[in-house]
């Protein structure tokens, strides 16, 4: 089969599928691409912040992100150009932001479990990452 056939095959199959058809791998990949990104730089921007003695807002970091990146539903910014600017500024590649974005959402989940246990009322919304 060349090329053209695959790709027809493939579509053939995921119509077939209908309701449990799934979207492109890198459409699937892309809002976690997204948000890894921004959680690293910020955590980066944070710490500079921090040894400066000046203050770091998460929700001022996330507004700049946005306004740079744009929002990820709109996809404005290529998945192409998101990987190349994660390798070009933080040395990191698909692989690498996918295993972080593993280890980011389990450190999340621990502090809200932990912070859940301590005060069930408390608002989580503000958990950084």
């Amino acid at each position: 089969m060349n090329k053209t056939q695959l790709k027809n095959a493939v579509e053939t199959l995921n119509d077939a599928l209908g309701d449990y058809s799934l979207p492109e791998y890198q459409e699937r990949i892309y809002n976690t691409v997204y948000y890894q990104l921004r959680n690293e730089i910020g955590w980066i921007k944070k710490g500079q912040y921090d040894r400066n003695g000046k203050e770091f807002s998460w929700n001022e970091y996330k507004e700049v992100f946005e306004n740079a990146f744009g929002k990820p539903e709109a996809r404005d910014v290529p998945l192409e150009v998101l990987l190349e600017y994660a390798q070009a500024k933080l040395g990191k590649s698909l692989d690498d932001l996918l295993v972080d974005n593993k280890i980011a959402w389990s450190k999340r989940n621990q502090y809200i479990q932990s912070q859940s246990q301590k005060d069930p009322n408390e608002n989580l919304d503000n958990i950084p990452y």
